[in-house]
């Protein structure tokens, strides 16, 4: 073991000594140079592609992919496949990131058969990595049950307890569980060091103020989204904030300020859009008909709903959304009809 966190010390220098190329000279050097074909770069560079996703999803996209190209000249062959399927994970991942669900499915689907594929005879990889991995997409694909599924089974098997015990917690709120939601959460935040993980701290405080949220603790979740905000502000994610602004606009509808609430709202859908995440988007702006709805707008509530319809029927993984838009709309009609009705009674 001694050997193998040697190896991961030196691919830490190589990956920082790449950083000031383009991806094409990072690719040249890996191409040309031996000691740069092993499965340890393979693995940080991938890896790194998680601390890039929240801030430059493009960039991101060339380390994960820098990591397969590594992979796909590691020796001998069932190390490759099995560092082939690791890295191949983290370009689903940033491909979930990013909104292209679809083709984050395909990929995860390739890199779990080449993981199956290969061997790791040393236990290098961490194996519940790409079960944590796919369990995001599954969360993601609005399959909560399949996700939690994933996480119970890396639980005894993952090398990262804390992060896989967070995304139980937020899958456990997906599913609508949210006072064992809150539980887990908060006995999770206990585990992390601020200082020394600043990330997983403010996905932590970010989780458990969304499970505030719906179990109707606005207070409480008004008084983490402080300190989720400034900790997200201090960390350069600009994806983290755009949510901040999601959840703010939440919380004000909750407490009535329906003017707030349109402003952040919007904000953040104007965000996700801008960033090309256009399932962000599009449940953002759910969130602006429902309110639409409650400020006596609904024919811009409509008009909200019929351009989101379109977005899920040409997704096939979105068939449950688009069915509760129908349900939505249908409402909304009757809503009209009903409105319509009393005025001629008047």
């Amino acid at each position: 073991m001694r050997q193998r966190e040697l190896e991961r010390a030196v691919a830490q220098a190589q990956r920082a000594a790449l950083e000031s190329l383009t991806d094409k000279g990072r690719r040249a050097v890996v191409r040309c140079e031996p000691i740069y074909q092993s499965w340890a770069l393979a693995e940080a560079s991938a890896k790194h592609s998680v601390k890039l996703v929240c801030k430059d999803t493009k960039k991101a996209m060339e380390w994960a992919e820098l990591g397969c190209f590594i992979a796909d000249r590691v020796e001998p062959e069932g190390m490759r496949l099995r560092t082939q399927g690791l890295c191949r994970g983290y370009v689903a991942n940033v491909h979930r990131v990013g909104g292209a669900l679809k083709v984050s499915e395909r990929e995860m689907l390739r890199a779990s058969e080449l993981w199956m594929c290969g061997e790791d005879p040393d236990g290098v990889f961490d194996p519940g990595r790409l079960l944590e991995l796919e369990a995001s997409l599954r969360s993601d694909l609005g399959q909560p049950a399949e996700a939690l599924g994933l996480l119970l089974k890396a639980e005894p098997l993952t090398r990262r307890p804390i992060h896989v015990v967070l995304k139980k917690g937020t899958t456990l709120a997906e599913l609508g569980k949210y006072e064992e939601a809150v539980d887990v959460l908060v006995r999770a935040g206990k585990r992390i060091d601020q200082e020394a993980e600043p990330r997983l701290w403010n996905v932590q405080r970010f989780s458990l103020c969304s499970a505030y949220c719906h179990l109707g603790r606005h207070q409480e979740a008004a008084r983490l989204l402080r300190e989720v905000k400034k900790s997200a502000a201090d960390l350069g994610d600009g994806l983290d904030v755009h949510r901040i602004q999601w959840l703010e606009g939440r919380i004000a509808r909750a407490r009535g300020e329906s003017g707030k609430a349109m402003a952040r709202l919007e904000a953040a859908a104007a965000a996700f859009e801008a960033e090309g995440l256009v399932y962000d988007v599009a449940l953002a702006r759910f969130e602006v008909a429902t309110l639409c709805v409650e400020m006596e707008k609904p024919e811009r509530a409509e008009e909200i709903v019929v351009e989101l319809l379109a977005f899920f029927r040409s997704s096939g993984d979105t068939a449950e959304e688009a069915r509760a838009l129908e349900l939505f709309q249908v409402a909304l009609a009757t809503r009209r009809a009903a409105a319509g009705d009393l005025a001629r009674c008047k």
